[in-house]
């Protein structure tokens, strides 16, 4: 079970063990991404390294300011050396989805990372993906719980899974 971190409008975050799970599901700012960036160096205290899932809901919205983008840059280059795998799950579809892939693209170009990171359709292919970075993850009950932490954070049924 995901436990809860930190909760505010925009986002709900929360751990489950050493991954970092972060909900957004508002406006994104600059000030948000600043709490959760301590709630990420926390953990990141507590486990040494972790890994990353961030869901971006429907309900997220607006094109990222210059401010947010160099908010975000900011954050990856602060904790990229403690970050075992990053996936970003875009829960969401049309420009929205379109502006969420374009803004993280723009960022790893920008970075060059040196930890894998990449953006999906479903919590189920982003954590797939991320075991292959970190074998220490329960497949089947992370998929679970953060599905359920996502559905909890819209309060609504549990997120639609690949086939």
């Amino acid at each position: 079970m995901v436990e809860v971190l930190g909760e505010w409008p925009g986002v709900k975050v929360g751990k489950l063990g050493s991954v970092l799970v972060s909900v957004w599901r508002g406006t994104i700012t600059p000030q948000l991404v600043e709490q959760v960036n301590a709630l990420q160096g926390q953990l990141i205290k507590e486990h040494g390294d972790i890994t990353a899932v961030g869901v971006l809901t429907g309900q997220s919205s607006g094109v990222p300011s210059e401010e947010l983008r160099q908010a975000s840059i900011m954050a990856m280059k602060r904790f990229q050396a403690h970050v075992r795998g990053s996936a970003l799950v875009i829960a969401t579809s049309g420009v929205k989805a379109m502006l969420a892939r374009t803004f993280f693209a723009g960022l790893s170009l920008m970075l060059s990372p040196s930890s894998p990171h990449r953006a999906f359709r479903t919590v189920e292919e982003a954590m797939r993906w991320l075991v292959e970075h970190d074998p220490r993850l329960d497949l089947g009950a992370a998929i679970r719980d953060i599905e359920a932490f996502a559905a909890q954070a819209l309060e609504l049924a549990p997120m639609k899974r690949s086939a």
